[in-house]
């Protein structure tokens, strides 16, 4: 997280644009969904802050994933995941 400099992203996958206008990115190999808002700034919005796998239900970082590869979001701002190795949406 952090800055356009500073923020790191781990071979990035699908992309989807939320209602807000940020871009909603699937972090695949840091475990985790990201959003990179308007001034560059990215942010996680879900799963592990620190890259670590898992799989578990939650909300923001109490969920984990395992590899998600793709994203898409309603037009109420709900994010959906396709979370390639738990075999889950």
């Amino acid at each position: 997280d952090g800055s356009p400099v500073d923020a790191m992203f781990y071979n990035p996958r699908g992309l989807a644009i939320h209602p807000t206008g940020s871009i909603v990115v699937a972090d695949s190999q840091n475990h985790c969904i990201r959003m990179v808002h308007g001034n560059g700034t990215a942010t996680t919005l879900a799963g592990s802050v620190h890259g670590m796998p898992g799989d578990r239900d939650g909300h923001h970082t109490q969920a984990n994933f395992n590899y998600p590869v793709d994203v898409t979001c309603d037009r109420f701002g709900r994010v959906y995941v396709s979370d390639s190795r738990n075999c889950k949406i």
